[in-house]
């Protein structure tokens, strides 16, 4: 086998083994076999290298276009805090964003009758909004009334519309009343004063048909757009307020806050300290929301 057989005597202790030297043969042969097939494996790799460089050019191009998008997301504004920053501008400011929300708004303002537009405190909100039921919402109020006049007289002290003086100055009266302890005159003052601004704000001044006006523009709908939120909600208790009532309709009168029954058939049942503290509420939360109205208007001009 060549010169691999041939042994001297200088090389002897190097002799290869035959078995050896047969098994390298065979790996010759075995590459001179195989080196046509690695080569056109080879180049059939290069060919289909050569095909896929289109795809993966426009892959690295999509790579930085997306790595592009990336940095142009991170330089946007959170888009959490986006939203809380819109919820803002349309929530009342007494309202958390966090803790408010659209399906109670209805409930409480339009469905049970209770202000929550400038007053009282956002805690109060917050826990009036965790309570399922009207009876539990004045349950809440009745406990914190202390904090609520508070909020009262502070919103009292930011209606500065020389159009609304007179009525700012006797709603003081109705806080210093109900603070007294004299829940009656408080309730009977207060619901005269709501019902004069209403019809003039709400209804469009008196006349024919002034309730039933002012309680239509009030009604709570659920397609109101965000931007008149608070302005919805401020009104909404006005369509309770006005529940209609007649002494000749043989319906007992209603327990509930109620413009009719205060004016026309005031009995012990309608003065409760319950409903004094809704009525200044309303007023004051009605005088508040107004005030705001003429302050845009004149901003406007």
């Amino acid at each position: 086998m060549g010169n691999y057989s041939r042994v001297t005597e200088e090389n002897a202790e190097f002799e290869i083994p035959p078995e050896l030297l047969e098994q390298l043969e065979q790996f010759r042969e075995l590459r001179s076999a195989l080196a046509p097939v690695i080569e056109a494996r080879l180049t059939g790799l290069n060919a289909a290298l050569e095909s896929m460089q289109p795809a993966i050019k426009a892959a690295q191009a999509a790579g930085r276009a997306l790595q592009g998008f990336q940095t142009a997301f991170e330089g946007l504004p959170d888009l959490k805090e986006t939203l809380r920053s819109g919820l803002r501008r349309a929530y009342a400011p007494n309202w958390d964003p966090d803790t408010v929300r659209l399906r109670s708004i209805r409930a409480i303002v339009a469905e049970d009758g209770i202000p929550i537009v400038w007053l009282p405190r956002d805690a109060i909100v917050t826990e009036l909004m965790a309570v399922s039921t009207r009876d539990g919402r004045l349950s809440v109020l009745s406990v914190r009334d202390a904090e609520i006049i508070e909020d009262c007289t502070r919103c009292l002290g930011d209606c500065s519309a020389t159009e609304l003086a007179e009525a700012v100055t006797l709603a003081r009266r109705t806080i210093e009343a109900y603070v007294a302890g004299l829940y009656e005159p408080a309730q009977a003052l207060a619901v005269l004063i709501a019902e004069a601004i209403i019809t003039d704000y709400v209804a469009g001044g008196p006349g024919p048909g002034s309730y039933k006006k002012a309680t239509q523009i009030a009604k709570f709908h659920g397609s109101i757009m965000l931007a008149e939120l608070r302005r919805a909600a401020a009104i909404a208790p006005i369509d309770r307020f006005y529940t209609e009532w007649y002494a000749a309709s043989g319906i007992p009168p209603p327990a509930e806050l109620s413009r009719h029954v205060s004016v026309h058939h005031p009995t012990l049942q309608q003065y409760s300290r319950s409903n004094a503290l809704l009525a200044v509420m309303l007023l004051v939360s009605l005088l508040r929301e107004f005030t705001e109205r003429e302050d845009a208007s004149t901003d406007s001009e």
